[in-house]
């Protein structure tokens, strides 16, 4: 019998370092770059809403797709080169369009463009974290280890890129292309992982991750804890950007990006524990957890107009967004069958990511042009405390839910 390994896989690092240095350059800034070519800040929010419609649909035939490849690790760089690809064509047609003056066909452009990338894009999350869990089984290593290289290398570039961009907001389309290239580059480097319903004869039909109890509960609680995650991202960078926080020199793009800058940092102390929290107390405990941070950030941020209280309340970051992600990738890659465990994620990507995306966007624009952009903050807390109040019964009356994930 061959000998486990048992180092752990630093050859993940610099994907990782890589693609959550692309993050910070363009998902914290890509609705900055869209109201600098003309767009509306409520149609912003509407173009945003349709995009993980389109995703689900990368989602699930990338997700079907990546338990049956011989690599997934070639689907992966595949994906990513194609994501360069169509940022680097937004940012050349968004120049020609815009130069015309004309808003309506500059919108339809940017829609497809950006439906594009949506479709490439969004299935490499979930497929990242197969290959890595899969990869950490095999040493029996920790996940957070790993995955707070991303998080530090999200917080050093967002800590210099606001001075770099100085409110030139089409500079991220060659530094986010820049990134993704380089993240495709590193993919060579991954540990090597097969699509498992290739090597194995039995097939296992999709309903048996449907039929699990714990399992739907938990992607359940997750879609309203990333309902009000998407109504918070939908527009926190434009009301940072706005003018409606008043504070100095901190503004603009600059006070953007060193927001990202604390939240990031923000997560490194969790995932430095991450893994023992999870085993003492499990993906319910976690995620429950996660929605009061949510809710007391939300109703703090809807309150406040300095930006240096603003910076204090990304300080809750650290236990929010992050945790829900971590908790549940373990949990789905614990309890599914090896043949699903790529389904598995792009499942919970579906349900709890691409869904309450849609949802928590094409509501933040009616808000938005309705009510303001700040009044999405209320919403959103009171969306993550509701969840917590509702999924807090139902897990606690559960033993099995209680206990789901403790190791």
């Amino acid at each position: 019998m061959q000998q486990m390994k048992t180092r752990y896989p630093f050859e993940l690092a610099p994907f990782y370092g890589l693609m959550f240095a692309y993050q910070a350059v363009y998902m914290a800034n890509i609705n900055n770059y869209l109201l600098s070519g003309g767009l509306q800040a409520h149609t912003v929010a509407r173009v945003a809403s349709i995009l993980p419609i389109v995703g689900a649909g990368g989602l699930f035939i990338f997700g079907r797709l990546g338990d049956r490849v011989r690599s997934k690790n070639i689907l992966l760089i595949a994906l990513i080169i194609l994501s360069a690809a169509m940022v680097l064509l937004l940012g050349r047609g968004s120049a020609v369009m815009g130069a015309g003056g004309d808003i309506a066909p500059l919108v339809v452009f940017i829609t497809i463009v950006l439906c594009a990338h949506a479709f490439v894009y969004m299935p490499t999350d979930p497929l990242l974290s197969t290959i890595t869990l899969e990869a950490l089984d095999r040493t029996k290593s920790s996940f957070g280890p790993i995955r707070a290289v991303g998080t530090v290398s999200f917080a050093l570039t967002a800590a210099v890129i606001g001075f770099l961009i100085d409110d030139q907001w089409g500079r991220i389309i060659w530094m986010s292309a820049a990134a993704l290239i380089l993240c495709a580059a590193s993919g060579l480097l991954l540990p090597k992982v097969a699509g498992h319903a290739r090597e194995k004869k039995e097939r296992i039909p999709l309903t048996v991750l449907l039929k699990n109890k714990s399992l739907m509960v938990m992607i359940c609680l997750s879609f309203f804890l990333m309902l009000s995650a998407s109504l918070f991202f939908s527009v926190f960078s434009m009301h940072l950007a706005s003018g409606a926080i008043v504070g100095g020199a901190l503004v603009g793009s600059r006070l953007v990006n060193i927001a990202s800058t604390v939240g990031a940092v923000a997560e490194v102390p969790f995932l430095i524990y991450a893994d023992r929290i999870y085993k003492r107390i499990g993906v319910g405990a976690i995620l429950l957890i996660a929605a009061l941070a949510i809710s007391v950030r939300m109703t703090l941020i809807y309150f406040i107009s300095n930006p240096y209280q603003i910076l204090a309340t990304q300080i809750l970051h650290g236990w929010g967004f992050i945790a829900i992600a971590f908790a549940m990738a373990k949990y789905i890659n614990l309890v599914v069958p090896p043949q699903l465990k790529s389904a598995g994620q792009m499942l919970n990507a579906i349900i709890a990511v691409t869904c309450s995306r849609a949802i928590g966007s094409f509501t933040a624009s009616y808000i938005t042009e309705y009510m303001g952009m700040r009044e999405n903050f209320l919403a959103g807390a009171a969306v993550a405390f509701i969840s917590f109040i509702v999924f807090g019964i139902i897990i606690w009356k559960n033993p099995e839910m209680r206990t789901a994930g403790r190791e």
